[in-house]
C-alpha cells in the first residue's frame, strides 16, 4: 500500500490585536515625581521647627519647676519671718512686763523709804521741841505702821501700851532707840538697791561669737531651716555690730564643731571618708551651703573663713577629731569649692599664705593636688575668655559677608567647640575625681592609681543631693539656618 505523502499545510489562526503581547518597550512605567529643592528645604525646615518646639517645651518645663522651687523658698522664708516676728514680740512683751514689775517694786521701796524718813523727822521735831513725847504720841508713831511696840487702842479709853521684850515704855528712850534702827533700815534698803544695780551692770555680757555659736548649735539640734538661722543671725549682727572677722570666726567655729560631732557619731564599721561623703556632704547641702554662701559672698570673707578654719584646727584642745579633719581636709575644701562657698581666687590666696606651724604645712600637703588643679582651671578659663573675645571680634567682622560665608563660619565654630569639649573630657579623665563637679564619694585617697592615664571612667555619682545638678552630657551645637 503506497504511503501517503503528508503535506504540512499552514493553519490559519485569527489573532486579534488585543491578544498580541506587547514588547517591553511598549509597557508604560509609573512616573515618579522627584522633589524639588524648594520642597526639600520646606521638609527640612519643618523638621527643624518641630525639633526646636520640643526643645522649647523642655526648657519651659524646666523653668516651671524652677519657679515652683522659688515659690516654695519664698513661702518658707515668709513663714520663718512670721515665726521670728512672733517670737520677738513675745520676748519683747515678757521683757516689758518684767521691767514694769521691777519699776513697781522700786517705787514701793522708795515710798517705804520716804515714809521712814518722814517718821524720823517727826520724831526728831517733837524731841527737839522741848515738850517731849507723851505716852500716847510715842505709841501712835510706833503703832502707825506696825504693832511691834505692843500698843492697842480701846474705845473711849486711853492708849494702853505694853512694852515688848528688850524695849522700854519711856517715849524718849524709844525715840533714841528707834533712830539708829531706822537709819540702819534705810541704809540696808539703799545698799540692797545699789547691789542690785551693780549686779545688773557687772553681769558679764556674752560676745557675738559665743551667742552665734550657741544659737547655731541649738538650731541644728532643733532642726531649724537655714533661712530661719539667717534671720536670727541678722538680728544678732544688728544688735552686736561685729566685725567681718568675728562673723567668719563664729561661722568657722560652729561649722568645725558640727563636723567634729558628725565624726564622733560614726560607727566602727564606717570610715571617715564614708562619713564625709554621706553625712557631712548632706549636711552641707541641706543647711550650711545657704548660710556660708550668704555670709561669705565676697572674696575677702571667703579668705577670712578659710584662715579661721585653719586657725581653729591648729589648736587641738579646742576641737575634737582635729587630726581626722586635717588628714581629710582636701575633702572638706573640695566640698566648699563644689558648692560655691569659696572661689578659685580665695583658695589660691589662702594656699599661698601659710602659717609657720606644722598643722598649716600638713594641710597644704594634703590639698596640693587640688590647688594645682584649681590654678590650672583658672588659667584655662582665662585663656578661654581671651579666645572668646577674639572669636566675637571675628564674628563681628564676618557679619558683612554673604550667607555662604556665615554658614562656613558657623561650621568652624562648631568644630572648635567640639574640640574644646574633647579637651575638657581629656582633662576630666586625667584629674579623675578632683573635678569641681566630681563625686565626693570617689576621691583620689580612696582609689589611687599608678598614673593618670590608667584611670578608668567612673560610674555615675551616687552621692548627689537634691541641691546638686547631675553631670550634663556634652552635646555639640548645630548651626540651623531657617529660610522662610
Amino acid at each position: 500500500m503506497p504511503a501517503l505523502d503528508t503535506v504540512d499545510t499552514p493553519t490559519t489562526m485569527n489573532i486579534t490585536t488585543s491578544e498580541i503581547c506587547s514588547s517591553p518597550t511598549d509597557i508604560k512605567k509609573p512616573t515618579i515625581h522627584q522633589p524639588t529643592n524648594k520642597q526639600q528645604r520646606k521638609s527640612r525646615s519643618f523638621h527643624l521647627l518641630i525639633r526646636e518646639i520640643k526643645r522649647l517645651r523642655d526648657e519651659n518645663s524646666t523653668l516651671r519647676n524652677s519657679v515652683a522651687l522659688l515659690k516654695n523658698d519664698i513661702r518658707d522664708a515668709t513663714v520663718s519671718r512670721q515665726n521670728t516676728d512672733a517670737s520677738h514680740k513675745r520676748f519683747y512683751d515678757e521683757c516689758m512686763d518684767k521691767n514694769s514689775k521691777l519699776e513697781m517694786d522700786l517705787m514701793d521701796k522708795e515710798d517705804e523709804i520716804r515714809q521712814l524718813k518722814k517718821q524720823i523727822e517727826d520724831l526728831q521735831s517733837r524731841v527737839n521741841s522741848g515738850g517731849g513725847l507723851t505716852l500716847h504720841d510715842a505709841a501712835y508713831f510706833k503703832n502707825k505702821d506696825s504693832l511691834m511696840f505692843g500698843c492697842y487702842e480701846f474705845e473711849e479709853d486711853e492708849m494702853q501700851c505694853q512694852p515688848v521684850a528688850k524695849e522700854t515704855a519711856l517715849p524718849e528712850a524709844v525715840a533714841e532707840m528707834d533712830k539708829p534702827a531706822l537709819d540702819e533700815t534705810i541704809s540696808e534698803v539703799h545698799a540692797t538697791v545699789e547691789e542690785e544695780n551693780e549686779e545688773e551692770e557687772e553681769e558679764p555680757q556674752q560676745s557675738f561669737e559665743e551667742v552665734a555659736i550657741s544659737y547655731i548649735h541649738q538650731a541644728i539640734l532643733s532642726k531649724l531651716s537655714s533661712a530661719r538661722v539667717r534671720l536670727e543671725l541678722d538680728d544678732l549682727i544688728i544688735k552686736y555690730d561685729p566685725t567681718p572677722e568675728a562673723i567668719s570666726a563664729a561661722l568657722a567655729s560652729a561649722f568645725l564643731h558640727w563636723v567634729s560631732s558628725s565624726l564622733s557619731l560614726m560607727d566602727k564599721s564606717q570610715t571617715a571618708a564614708k562619713v564625709f561623703a554621706t553625712k557631712i556632704q548632706s549636711g552641707i547641702t541641706d543647711f550650711w551651703e545657704a548660710i556660708l554662701q550668704y555670709y561669705a559672698a565676697e572674696e575677702e570673707c571667703q579668705l577670712q573663713l578659710l584662715k579661721q578654719i585653719e586657725l581653729i584646727l591648729t589648736d587641738a584642745d579646742k576641737l575634737k577629731f582635729s587630726g581626722i579633719i586635717i588628714s581629710h581636709f582636701d575633702r572638706l575644701i573640695l566640698m566648699l569649692y563644689k558648692y560655691h562657698v569659696v572661689d578659685d581666687d580665695a583658695v589660691i590666696a589662702w594656699w599661698k599664705d601659710p602659717a609657720s606651724d606644722t598643722v598649716s604645712q600638713q594641710i597644704r600637703s594634703v590639698t596640693t593636688r587640688f590647688v594645682e588643679w584649681v590654678q590650672e582651671d583658672d588659667e584655662e578659663s582665662e585663656q578661654g575668655d581671651g579666645e572668646d573675645d577674639s572669636d566675637d571680634d571675628n564674628d563681628d567682622a564676618d557679619n558683612t559677608n554673604n550667607d555662604d560665608n556665615d554658614r562656613d563660619h558657623e561650621d568652624d565654630t562648631n568644630s572648635s567647640e567640639i574640640e574644646s569639649e574633647d579637651e575638657q573630657e581629656i582633662i576630666n579623665s586625667i584629674l579623675d575625681t578632683h573635678n569641681k563637679y566630681c563625686c565626693i564619694c570617689l576621691l583620689e585617697t580612696d582609689n589611687k592609681t599608678d598614673s593618670p592615664t590608667s584611670m578608668t571612667k567612673l560610674n555615675e555619682c551616687s552621692c548627689y543631693s537634691k541641691y546638686s545638678d547631675a553631670p550634663a552630657i556634652p552635646k555639640p551645637k548645630k548651626s540651623v539656618t531657617i529660610s522662610l
